[in-house]
């Protein structure tokens, strides 16, 4: 039972981690119908952490999974932002994607979309 208990514990604790980069020069996250309100918050606090602010709201889920969000990404430093919304995540929409690249020089310095979209 003691054992039961501690992966309980190990598993409820790994629940914020998410797949994605998140540096001083770069930001590349996916947002999928998976993705977690934990998961969703660590990213933001990634992402403060590094300059960015990052802001989600009007969230639908559908029998736990994400249907619906709305993103805004801003580096004030940057001067730059994005806004992408989404009602149909994981229908036509299959994920999500933040990318930065905040590298002298970046050829795209901020992408919030379709993940498919960005190569």
């Amino acid at each position: 039972m003691a054992f039961g208990l501690a992966c309980s514990s190990f598993v409820f604790a790994q629940s914020d981690v998410y797949v994605g980069t998140v540096t001083e020069e770069l930001v590349d996250i996916t947002i999928t119908p998976n993705t977690s309100r934990d998961q969703l918050a660590r990213m933001q606090r990634d992402l403060y952490e590094q300059g960015i602010t990052f802001r989600y709201d009007n969230i639908s889920w559908i029998e736990g999974e994400l249907v619906s969000i709305t993103l805004g990404l801003k580096d004030a430093e940057a001067g730059i932002s994005e806004v992408f919304s989404t009602e149909d995540l994981g229908g036509s929409t299959t994920a999500i994607r933040v990318f930065m690249d905040r590298s002298e020089n970046a050829p795209t310095p901020i992408y919030v979309g379709e993940a498919n979209a960005k190569q």
